[in-house]
């Protein structure tokens, strides 16, 4: 009919925090996962915000869990990062303390958390991993990232240079390509990222 099935209001959502990003669908779980930033504060004159992940029920609207990952820097503009789902595990950056996270799908626990190198301004991690063979390609900051999946222990890291935004590898053979802020469409060989 196209009447709205459900509607549900998160709290303390930040300015641009959740408006930004898409959210990620975990199909297995009846799921709706969305990244926030949530919970701004100002403390010596410093903007601060903590990064929420919570978990729809698809068919209800019903909040099923809720976990914060961390406070830090405020981003600038387009806050909030979007998740990845494979296998019951949620993939997903929290862009105010520059961290890699996986999450357990039904729970929200944390399963393991990476720091995410070569730290410039607050925002990193913005757009989503890419699963392959294992590991996670990530491009954030001016690098493209080869995480394991399972460990998140760090791979291989690539410096390309520019600036990658909400954006997320695409990987078609042995190719990865992806877009970056600074008006560059880039074909890097996988290879590379190994």
């Amino acid at each position: 009919s196209g009447a709205i099935a459900w509607r549900t209001s998160f709290p303390n959502v930040a300015n641009t925090g959740m408006g930004d990003n898409s959210p990620t669908i975990d199909a297995a779980d009846n799921q709706v996962i969305q990244v926030s930033v949530a919970d701004a504060r100002k403390a010596d004159g410093k903007a601060s915000v903590d990064t929420a992940v919570l978990a729809v029920n698809a068919d209800t609207g019903k909040i099923q869990w809720k976990r914060l990952l961390g406070r830090g820097d405020s981003p600038p503009a387009y806050k909030a990062s979007v998740a990845m789902v494979r296998n019951g595990v949620i993939y997903v950056s929290s862009p105010s303390t520059s961290h890699l996270s996986a999450l357990d799908a039904k729970t929200g626990n944390v399963l393991w958390s990476s720091t995410i190198p070569h730290p410039s301004v607050p925002g990193l991690g913005r757009g989503a991993v890419t699963y392959r063979d294992g590991l996670l390609y990530q491009s954030t900051g001016a690098w493209l990232y080869a995480w394991d999946a399972k460990t998140g222990k760090l791979r291989h890291d690539l410096y390309v240079g520019g600036r990658f935004g909400i954006c997320n590898p695409v990987i078609v053979g042995g190719t990865l390509f992806v877009t970056n802020s600074w008006g560059w469409i880039i074909a890097e060989p996988l290879a590379s990222v190994m």
